[in-house]
């Protein structure tokens, strides 16, 4: 017993021992951060040690007396991109960054990260990028990748910070980045110029192009920028046009539209090329793929006037002049032209699955974002703080910092910031992953090749969509659904007045009706296409509203040609069944069951616009929602099985009636349903550059299909009928029976195409009205038999075996010509192999006329035999 009570103390100090390890043990935080702005041939390595080794013993000095939290410890990953051909691709550095390492920040590699606002909330737009689940593998990056700042941080513990920085710190009103640095341009001048000094005095009031006269030396200092790099290239836009033409976002209200409408943008564009070209060498693929480090090391050897950088680099200059022995500073600084200069943040951002508890992230990225430790870096490294300039009176650390750090406090003052994402912050505009993605290139192109056509489509595409730019032809194609809906209507209206027709009833005059609300619905829903979309409200209607136009056109004409189908195919038509009320019941299950499909997916998927197209292309707004693909899966499979079916049941029909007459017109239907569904699909992927004219002839094309399917439906049997209204008053009073033969409805399937068809459809009706006997108001059934063979005569007219239109018919063409050979004794072995009930009424013809007459008037087969004997009979 001893011994179990020594094994469970063992076991217990081994487990009190084992838990004061894992608590002593060094939390580490890896945050991934991209390399400093700073010329590849600087001491890279030694930067990225002197970084880590200040920021731990920031923390270890916070954290020394916690009792909570301590032994904190970062590892900064400065991610390098070593892509080749970024140089001749001009910055690839943007997308390298995030297809490098968003499959690591998934996978919890890393537990923080620091990116600059280029890279934060770049999905952020009503109409999103499919682009970004490519990249990201989701659509919806910051809130699935970043942990919500707002559940663990007050406003109170990020009050130093900038207002404008703190606003490009919210996704959508959370909280989910903590501001950490940012930078501005500067321009550093050689201080051995004696340019330098009257140039940097006047930089307020001059604009790039004075700049360039004041220089005034191109031969031996030219201006050299780093356009290769993406980042650069946008700076350098901005700011160039700034200048020239004080358009600032904060003066103007049409800001944006200078760049890309045609009375305004042309000078601007050709303004910013020609000084380009002017300061360029003699190739300008030299000057468009110059680097940071080529511009840096230009400057150094005073190959150039000055060099354009970073505030952030001034203690690059510093620590140069310094290992140079250099006892007075030699460069002078300077915000660009005009005091415009772009400003770049950075901001930390925290991994929502990583597997360091939240509170500890939350208490340490407070830390690192502090006041305390942005000053401390700034000192160290050059970064500029984020805190508000505006409180440098009232806060003494700021007053401090300023006093030690005066030419950014100076800058910060002056400056006139440009935040590039802002610029492209619109309602509709793209998200601007993909901005910053494309439109760089379509600048360098239109530098190099002088597209300019390109570049304003580009501009344009960016903060608009296709449908807000049609114009006149918008009203044109609203004209043309109006006239088409008013000439649908009275269709409509006929129809239903005529609804009793045979020739109407024939085809179900109340399913056509569905139908021709359908087609007017698909009209009308290109119209829907133009609206601009404001909410995803718009979405779920949109999908209802086309589940009742399909469900109102695809369901009636699959019941109409199955209809038609099972008149073929039976002997004997009940004009009650005409009502259909169980094809009614039938097409309202299946309608019901394809809405309640929708509406299911409507209330329980989250709904989004995704623009078809990219900036450099027609921006539509399409809507999606969860699992969008897969319902469109199954959306198309059984738009497939309809048509199968459909094509199935025609060939079926045109089997069985090639004799009958032309069916011509539901191929014709089935056709247009078919162009019509791909015509509304062409409106969304056209990339035409004159987007409103195609869509102008698309709807032109798409509402006549529509209106052809109509008269093909009912408009040609509604001329005939209004053309010839005598013809339907001759059989109104045959149609209150309750069965018909087959024959007689299907005279009224095909479509007559004269004057001549139509009359001898009708005597056809009243000439085998008057052939056939009636009891009261009902067919007499119950002689089947005999009656059925009389129907398929009607139906076929005489037509012999050997046409081969149907098995089931053959013995019907024997038995009647059995009974129409001759009156005589002599036909009574023939009849025998025909029909037995056949052969003892043709014996007896002229024998027992008296005593056969009943069975003259129940068989009805001897009405063609005997036209002398039973005149009393008949």
């Amino acid at each position: 017993m001893k011994y179990i009570h020594k094994d469970i103390y063992t076991i217990l100090l081994i487990l009190i021992v084992f838990s004061l390890k894992i608590y002593s043990e060094k939390t580490t935080i890896q945050i991934l951060m991209k390399q400093s702005e700073v010329p590849k041939n600087i001491d890279t390595k030694n930067f990225e040690e002197n970084y880590n080794a200040v920021i731990n013993s920031f923390l270890l000095e916070e954290y020394k007396n916690n009792t909570t939290i301590n032994d904190i410890e970062v590892s900064f990953t400065f991610y390098k991109d070593n892509s080749e051909g970024t140089n001749n691709n001009g910055g690839s550095t943007y997308l390298n960054f995030i297809k490098d390492n968003i499959q690591a920040w998934t996978e919890s590699k890393y537990d923080m990260a620091i990116l600059d606002d280029r890279y934060l909330f770049n999905e952020e737009s009503l109409i999103e990028s499919i682009d970004i689940k490519e990249y990201f593998y989701t659509g919806m990056p910051t809130v699935n990748h970043f942990l919500n700042l707002s559940l663990y941080i007050d406003n109170k513990d990020i009050e130093h910070h900038s207002s404008d920085s703190l606003y490009h710190s919210h996704f959508k009103d959370d909280l989910y980045a903590l501001p950490y640095e940012k930078d501005f341009d500067l321009l550093y001048f050689n201080s051995e110029n004696g340019k330098s000094s009257n140039i940097t005095e006047s930089m307020s009031s001059i604009t790039w192009d004075d700049l360039l006269v004041l220089m005034n030396d191109k031969s031996t200092n030219p201006l050299k920028i780093a356009l290769n790099d993406d980042d650069y290239l946008l700076n350098f836009f901005f700011e160039y046009i700034n200048s020239k033409y004080n358009i600032s976002k904060e003066n103007t209200k049409d800001y944006y539209d200078r760049f890309y409408n045609d009375d305004q943008s042309k000078d601007l564009l050709n303004s910013f090329r020609n000084f380009i070209l002017s300061y360029s060498s003699q190739n300008l693929n030299d000057t468009l793929t110059l680097t940071l480090d080529d511009i840096y090391n230009a400057y150094i050897n005073k190959e150039t006037f000055l060099f354009k950088g970073k505030a952030s680099h001034y203690n690059l200059f510093n620590d140069l002049n310094q290992e140079n022995n250099i006892n007075k500073k030699g460069f002078i600084v300077s915000l660009p032209p005009k005091n415009y200069s772009v400003v770049t943040e950075k901001y930390l951002v925290l991994n929502k699955y990583s597997n360091v508890d939240a509170k500890i992230l939350v208490d340490v990225a407070l830390k690192l974002t502090s006041l305390k430790m942005q000053i401390l870096r700034s000192y160290y490294f050059g970064s500029v703080p984020t805190f508000d300039i505006t409180k440098k009176n009232s806060d003494s650390n700021i007053k401090t910092y300023c006093d030690l750090k005066s030419y950014i406090c100076d800058n910060l003052e002056k400056i006139q910031p440009i935040y590039v994402k802002d610029i492209f912050k619109s309602e509709f505009s793209s998200p601007f992953f993909e901005t910053r993605v494309i439109l760089p290139k379509f600048i360098r192109n239109f530098i190099k090749n002088n597209d300019m056509e390109s570049l304003q489509f580009t501009l344009k595409s960016i903060k608009t969509l296709v449908v807000e730019e049609m114009g006149l032809y918008k009203i044109h194609s609203y004209i043309i659904f109006f006239i088409y809906t008013v000439f649908s209507v009275f269709i409509i209206a006929f129809t239903f007045k005529y609804r009793k027709h045979p020739y109407l009833k024939v085809i179900f005059p109340v399913f056509c009706i569905i139908i021709m609300i359908g087609f007017i619905m698909n009209m009308l829903s290109l119209t829907f296409m133009l609206y601009i979309p404001h909410s995803t409200s718009k979405c779920k209607i949109s999908i209802l509203y086309n589940t009742i136009n399909q469900c109102f056109v695809y369901i009636p004409i699959f019941a109409i040609t199955y209809r038609i189908y099972l008149i073929y195919k039976s002997q004997i038509v009940y004009t009650k069944s005409l009502t259909n009320r169980n094809s009614c019941i039938a097409v309202g299950v299946m309608f019901f069951v394809i809405f309640i499909y929708k509406y299911t997916v409507i209330m329980t998927s989250n709904f989004y616009f995704v623009s078809y197209g990219h900036i450099n292309e027609n921006r539509y707004p399409q809507c999606y929602y969860d699992n969008h693909d897969f319902h469109e899966i199954i959306d198309k499979i059984s738009f497939i099985a309809y048509i199968l079916g459909m094509a199935f049941i025609l060939f079926r029909i045109n089997k069985i009636s090639k004799r009958i007459g032309e069916l011509y017109y539901l191929y014709i239907i089935l056709g247009l349903n078919i162009t019509n569904y791909f015509v509304e699909r062409k409106v969304v992927t056209s990339q035409s550059k004159n987007f409103p004219l195609y869509y102008l002839l698309l709807t032109i094309l798409y509402s006549t299909g529509c209106f052809v399917c109509l008269y093909f439906l009912v408009g040609n049997r509604l001329y005939f009928i209004i053309v010839y209204p005598n013809a339907f008053d001759q059989i109104e009073e045959y149609l209150n029976y309750n069965a018909i033969p087959t024959s007689n409805y299907i005279q009224f399937i095909s479509l007559k195409t004269d004057k001549n068809e139509f009359n001898r459809t009708f005597r056809k009706f009243r000439r085998d009205r008057k052939s056939i006997p009636y009891s009261g108001n009902d067919y007499d059934i119950s002689r089947s038999n005999r009656d059925s063979e009389i129907s398929k005569y009607l139906l076929f007219g005489g037509i012999s075996e050997s046409s081969g239109t149907s098995g089931v018919l053959n013995n019907n063409n024997n038995n009647n010509n059995n009974n129409n050979n001759n009156n005589n004794n002599n036909n009574n072995n023939n009849n025998n192999n025909n029909n037995n009930n056949n052969n003892n009424n043709n014996n007896n013809n002229n024998n027992n006329n008296n005593n056969n007459n009943n069975n003259n008037n129940n068989n009805n087969n001897n009405n063609n035999n005997n036209n002398n004997n039973n005149n009393n009979n008949k």
